[in-house]
Parts: C-alpha cells; sequence; structure tokens
C-alpha cells in the first residue's frame, strides 16, 4: 500500500510539472517582459529600469553595473521567446485535456436530457440438454429462442419493452409466447389452445412447454421450467442481463435436484481461489487479500466462507460460517444466524457469544477478533466485501435465487449418470443490437458527440491561428523601428 501511495504521488507531481511547464511555454510565447512592452527598448537586466540613450555604466535604479547585470533589449527578448512549435504543442496538449473535461460534462448532460433512454434489440437461442452425464440419452429435447426488443432508462432500469419466447421441440410445432415485460402479461399462440395470463412465473412457463408437446412431468423439464420463468423475473429486474451470454437464462449441467449453487462472487479488493459446494450442500468460497504483508510475503489474510439457506419456499438465508486467517495468529471461526443476530466466534481456546445488529456487525465482529484493523483500505474494502456478499444472499430469497447462483464450471464434480437427461439448457448463439440513444432520431448517441466534437475542433482552429496571429504581431512590434521626436 505504501508503494502505491508513492508511486501516485510521483506521478501526480511528474503530471503537474509538465502541465506548468506547458502553460508557462505558452504564457512565454505570447508574451513580452512588461517593461519591454510600448516604445521602451532596453532595460536593466535585473531591476528592468529603462535604460536611455547616454545612458552611464551603472543603473540609477538597482546601482549594478550593466557589465555584470546585463542590458535586456527587445532582440534578445524575441530570442529568448520558445519557438511557435512549442506553443502550438503546448496549446494542443491543455486544450485537449480541457476540452475532454468539457466533452465529457456536455455528453453527461445531454444524455440526461435525452432520459437517458437506450433501445436495443436481442436474440439468443439455447438448446434443452438431454444428455445424462456427458452421454446421450436420445430423449425428445427442444430448443428456446429469445427476442426481446427493449426501452432501457440509465442502462438500469426497464422501461418498457416485449420479449418473445419461441419453443420449439424436436417433433411438434412451435409455440410462441409475448410477454410485456414492463407489466408482465403475456399470451401465447401455436399450442393446442391460445394461452394468456398477468405473470409469466413457473406454472406459466410449465404451460408453455406443455402446449409445445412436452412431458411436463419429468423432473428435468419442472426444472427448466422454473429456468424460463425465473429468466424473465431477472429481465425485468436487471435488463443489462440481455448483454451476456444467457440473458438471465443460466445455462445449467447439474441435476434438476440440486437447488442451489455458488452465487457467481467477483470482489475486487479479495482474490476468490475457489468455490464450489459443501458436503452439507452449502455454497463456499476460498478468498485471500489482494495485499499481501510485506514482513511475512503472504496475504494479509485468507480464509473461507460457506451460505446456507432454508429448505423450504422462501430459500432465505439460514446460517453463515466464516473462517478468518490473518498472516500471524490463530485463526477465527464464525457462526452467524441472521434470523437471531447472533454471533459464535472461537479464536484459539477462546469462545464467544455476540448479538449483533446485521451482518456487517457480525463480519466486524470476527476482523476485531482476527486482530486485523480498518488502517489498511485493502483490508476494509475486503471485509467489506465479505458483508456485502452475505448482503447479496439476505436480500435474494425466493424461488428464483438459483438464476443468480452459478459456480465456475471447473469448480463442479463431473455429474454421475442417473438414468435420465441433466436438463437444463446449453448456450447456441446471441446477437445483440444497440440502436441508439436519446429518443427522437436514428443518430441516436452519435448526434451530440459529433456536433460536440466539430464545435470543439473549430474552437482549436481558432485558438492556433490566434496564437500565430498574436505571435507576428509581438514581433512585428519589436522589428519596426523606434520613432524619434
Amino acid at each position: 500500500m505504501g508503494f502505491e501511495l508513492l508511486a501516485m504521488a510521483i506521478w501526480a507531481t511528474i503530471v503537474v510539472l509538465v502541465l506548468a511547464t506547458m502553460v508557462g511555454t505558452l504564457v512565454r510565447g505570447l508574451t513580452l517582459p512588461r517593461q519591454l512592452r510600448g516604445r521602451v527598448e532596453s532595460v536593466c537586466g535585473v531591476c528592468r529600469y529603462e535604460v536611455t540613450p547616454g545612458h552611464r555604466d551603472t543603473c540609477p535604479e538597482c546601482g549594478n553595473p550593466y557589465l555584470r547585470g546585463g542590458i535586456l533589449t527587445k532582440s534578445l527578448a524575441k530570442q529568448a521567446r520558445p519557438s511557435v512549435w512549442s506553443v502550438l504543442v503546448s496549446w494542443t496538449v491543455l486544450y485537449t485535456i480541457f476540452a475532454g473535461i468539457v466533452f465529457g460534462f456536455v455528453m453527461s448532460a445531454g444524455y440526461a436530457m435525452g432520459g437517458g433512454a437506450s433501445q436495443f434489440t436481442c436474440n439468443q437461442t439455447f438448446e434443452a440438454i438431454r444428455d445424462d452425464a456427458g452421454a446421450p440419452t436420445g430423449v425428445a429435447g427442444y430448443t428456446v429462442r429469445y427476442d426481446a426488443d427493449l426501452t432501457v432508462q440509465n442502462y438500469m432500469s426497464l422501461q418498457s419493452g416485449t420479449l418473445s419466447i419461441s419453443v420449439r421441440p424436436d417433433h411438434g410445432p412451435s409455440v410462441v409466447a409475448t410477454i410485456d415485460l414492463a407489466t408482465g402479461a403475456w399470451q401465447a399462440t401455436g399450442g393446442a389452445q391460445p394461452l394468456n395470463g398477468q405473470v409469466f412465473d413457473d406454472q406459466a412457463a410449465t404451460q408453455l412447454l406443455a402446449s409445445a408437446g412436452i412431458d411436463v412431468t419429468a423432473s428435468y423439464v419442472q426444472h427448466e421450467a422454473q429456468l424460463l420463468a425465473g429468466s424473465i423475473v431477472a429481465l425485468r429486474n436487471d435488463p443489462m442481463t440481455t448483454s451476456s451470454d444467457n440473458m438471465g437464462l443460466i445455462p445449467s449441467q447439474l441435476q434438476p435436484t440440486t437447488p442451489f449453487s455458488p452465487i457467481p462472487w467477483q470482489p475486487f479488493s479479495l482474490d476468490v481461489t475457489s468455490s464450489g459446494r459443501t458436503t452439507l450442500g452449502q455454497a463456499e468460497y476460498q478468498f485471500e487479500s489482494v495485499v499481501t504483508d510485506p514482513t511475512h510475503h503472504a496475504p494479509r489474510f485468507s480464509g473461507r466462507i460457506a451460505l446456507a439457506f432454508a429448505d423450504d419456499d422462501t430459500h432465505a438465508l439460514a446460517h453463515v460460517h466464516l473462517t478468518l486467517s490473518p498472516s500471524v495468529g490463530w485463526p477465527v471461526e464464525m457462526d452467524y444466524d441472521p434470523a437471531a443476530h447472533t454471533v459464535h466466534l472461537e479464536h484459539g481456546d477462546q469462545k464467544r457469544e455476540l448479538q449483533v445488529g446485521d451482518h456487517h456487525a457480525a463480519v466486524l465482529a470476527a476482523r476485531n477478533e482476527a486482530g486485523l484493523t480498518d488502517a489498511d483500505t485493502d483490508v476494509r474494502d475486503g471485509i467489506d466485501e465479505l458483508a456485502g456478499l452475505i448482503a447479496d444472499a439476505e436480500t435474494s430469497p425466493g424461488p428464483h435465487l438459483t438464476l443468480y447462483l452459478t459456480p465456475p464450471p471447473a469448480s463442479l464434480p463431473p455429474a454421475a449418470p442417473d438414468g435420465e437427461p441433466d436438463g437444463g439448457f446449453a448456450t447456441q448463439n446471441s446477437s445483440i443490437v444497440n440502436y441508439g440513444s436519446y429518443p427522437g432520431g436514428p443518430f441516436g448517441d452519435y448526434l451530440p458527440m459529433t456536433i460536440c466534437l466539430a464545435i470543439e475542433f473549430v474552437l482549436y482552429l481558432v485558438g492556433a491561428v490566434l496564437i500565430i496571429l498574436r505571435r507576428r504581431a509581438m514581433f512585428r512590434s519589436i522589428e519596426r523601428p523606434a520613432t524619434t521626436a
């Protein structure tokens, strides 16, 4: 941490010195010393007092001999000015920095005035997995195609949009469901009879698959219906899932009976070294801090965290087990009960139980027990990210939690054959097209961007021309012979 701060300070000093040098070059290249402006032709090199014709050998103002302090004339001042190329280079660099800042403000303001809405379309195709632990089963499957047309506010919240889901069985006609993502209402055509509803949930997804002639009594098909319904919830809550390869529909090679998988966790101040499930079915991560203890050449702290969820319909977070191992000293074992807000800590042979207000206080209790402090920013940020993981698990209960719980494939053990297809989906292809922001024109983001850049470029050229004209006028006044009375 100390080295990073030193490097940042050095770079900041270099940038300030370079910018100050360029500002000085620009000012000196466009101005003469104040005492040489007007009719004054020469001044004392020390105090800048005017040297008049018939002068003595000593300056009457400061008393320094001219042989020692020198006499500064307009010709010498011209030679001491930076070249026109140096002035233009300084102008270019400084103007580029200033124009970049203005461009950012203009684009931000324009985006806000335009409503911050972006329209884009996307389509993705998924194939239902009908292999059993990688071996073909011969069971008929189907493909699902998503076609979405969305308007997203500030790249975060869904403003309006429709999603078309086409279910294409290997044998039989296709069924198409159209969903209004703003309201959740849907209707389907192409099956034995038209279908419709106000919410596209697990039951609606099951009806859609059944209307396509798919056997929905199989457990793996019921699992796929849950994935389809959950993907709609994920898309409505976070429309930018369409920018991923799964569009909210997690391709899953897991057995349908597996209720949970580890949460995709990508912290900045911690390195996740592995993830998977414990023998009790808990989502578990092993981690270590990104900052190294220079004394012991080891991570400042490391550990593992396991999350257990309730088996009932709420799927609420039921228990958290955290092991926090500092680079020096005994590890701390923490058991946190979110419902009772109790923390049980074990540190060597010492055990104690605390009542805490929330998950963050629980993690802080483990941190303090391990002897870690807030003095190191990376330690503090890492502890905060552990608390954030627990918060995400606490605030994401419900039957769609599995949509947000997907581990790296490498961390999963190979599935054992069980005589039936694994179920789930695999991505076949996807296409995402963003066709503009700032509603009301085909140019989208590019029109205000082009106008802003064009204005800034014209102003740059005007500034460069004024610099050249200023230097010519300045040097012309030097070269013009002085008038005599």
